[in-house]
């Protein structure tokens, strides 16, 4: 084609009627646009490496990421779910872990190959910590059973079976009830009483 428009002018050229001017002109502007007209590149910024912003490196790669999928997403494609994510990419300043593995299962499903290497995304979602629950600290009981002083209280009623006191104390063990400081030095005291007259001390 090129060697046609230049011998189509080479010819009107040789030819002296004032008539072809016009043609010459017109043929001549527009030749070197149609020679040099090339298809247009991905209006995109973005190739494949990540620059240093003040949201970081991350946050500079996906931005270009995002920007490829929507130019190679099929024409007739529901891209709601990608423009959603993306809305709360840029509002955020981030992505989830499940939210970026989406976005790889997005780019996977399109035929074009990115400028980008897939596999800084997946280094970027194993960098996401994952959520998961903790464990449920063990169950303690509200009450601990004082297996001590009920022993001695019950060593006390073997000797004594009527002693109001120790039957008092027990009584409040069995109903899971706290006994105080005073309770068991009381409950101590009766103990040895009751062991020393079992030794038969006297004492």
């Amino acid at each position: 084609m090129q060697r046609l428009l230049v011998k189509i002018i080479l010819f009107l050229a040789s030819c002296n009627s004032g008539s072809i001017v016009l043609p010459i002109f017109v043929i001549a502007r527009h030749v070197p646009r149609y020679l040099t007209a090339k298809k247009l590149p991905m209006p995109s910024f973005f190739n494949g490496k990540t620059s240093s912003t003040g949201r970081g490196s991350d946050y500079d790669f996906l931005n270009g990421v995002f920007e490829w999928v929507f130019y190679n997403l099929p024409p007739r494609a529901d891209n709601t779910f990608t423009r959603n994510m993306y809305e709360f990419y840029k509002t955020r300043g981030g992505l989830s872990k499940k939210q970026l593995e989406a976005l790889l299962r997005i780019i996977r499903g399109i035929p074009a190959t990115p400028p980008f290497s897939t596999a800084t995304l997946e280094a970027i979602i194993k960098k996401k910590a994952s959520k998961t629950a903790s464990p449920l600290p063990a169950a303690t009981p509200l009450y601990k059973e004082d297996t001590e002083t009920r022993d001695k209280l019950n060593f006390i009623l073997s000797v004594a079976p009527a002693h109001k006191a120790a039957l008092l104390y027990l009584n409040k063990l069995n109903l899971h009830e706290v006994l105080t400081a005073a309770d068991k030095d009381a409950i101590n005291k009766f103990y040895q009483t009751i062991s020393n007259l079992k030794k038969g001390t006297g004492k």
